[in-house]
C-alpha cells in the first residue's frame, strides 16, 4: 500500500497540548439536619483550635466512592451502572460511633465516625468497581468535619461531646461533581439514586 505524498492527517505544532474535558466525580450520602446541627456544635466547641479548615455546612456528606477526574463522555455510562446498583441495594441505617481524628498516626482530619456497616461497605465496593480505577475505596462511614495541616492540632480538639442517638437512614445516594474554587470546593449534585 502506498500513501499520497501529502498527508491527510492534521498537522500540529511541536509540543501541542490538548485539554481533555473531564469532571471530578464522587458519590456520597446526604446527611440530615440533626447531623448538620451536631457538626456546627462541634465546630463551635472547638472554634479556638488554630489551623482548622472547617467543612462548610453545604458540603457535609458521607463519601461512598471518589473517582477523581473522569472524562465527561463517560458520565452516561457511570450513571447507568449506578442505576443498576441502586436497584440491587437495600436501604440501611448508619449509627454514629464516635468523634475522632484520622488517621491514627499523623492525623489531618476530624471525623464524626459511624459504626461499621456491611451494607455500606457493599455499596462502596459496588460503586468503586464501576471504573475499576476508583482513587479511594471507603469502608468506614464518616463525615469529615474539618481538616488541618499539622498532626499536632489533633491534641487540641474536644472530642468528648455527647453523641446521643445520631442515626442516618440511607434511602438514596448521589453522584456529585467536585468543582475546585479558590475559596474551597463546591459540590454539585448531578443525579440522585433511590435504594
Amino acid at each position: 500500500m502506498t500513501f499520497p505524498e501529502k498527508s491527510y492527517f492534521p498537522q500540529f505544532a511541536p509540543n501541542t497540548t490538548f485539554e481533555i474535558d473531564t469532571m471530578r466525580l464522587f458519590t456520597g450520602i446526604s446527611i440530615p439536619k440533626e447531623v448538620i446541627d451536631f457538626a456546627n456544635k462541634f465546630k463551635n466547641e472547638n472554634s479556638k483550635v488554630q489551623g482548622v479548615k472547617w467543612t462548610r455546612e453545604e458540603n457535609l456528606h458521607i463519601t461512598t466512592c471518589f473517582y477523581g477526574q473522569v472524562e465527561r463522555h463517560h458520565l452516561g455510562d457511570f450513571s447507568d451502572q449506578m442505576e443498576k446498583i441502586s436497584e440491587e441495594q437495600r436501604a440501611f441505617t448508619l449509627k454514629a460511633e464516635e468523634l475522632t481524628t484520622f488517621p491514627e498516626e499523623r492525623p489531618y482530619m476530624a471525623w464524626l465516625k459511624f459504626k461499621e456497616s456491611k451494607p455500606f461497605a457493599d455499596l462502596c465496593d459496588s460503586l468503586a468497581d464501576i471504573s475499576g480505577q476508583a482513587e479511594e475505596r471507603f469502608q468506614i462511614p464518616h463525615v469529615t468535619l474539618g481538616r488541618f495541616d499539622s498532626h499536632l492540632t489533633a491534641r487540641h480538639f474536644n472530642l468528648d461531646l455527647t453523641l446521643g442517638d445520631i442515626q442516618i437512614p440511607v434511602r438514596e445516594f448521589h453522584l456529585f461533581e467536585s468543582i475546585l474554587l479558590p475559596d474551597g470546593p463546591e459540590y454539585r449534585k448531578i443525579r440522585t439514586f433511590e435504594i
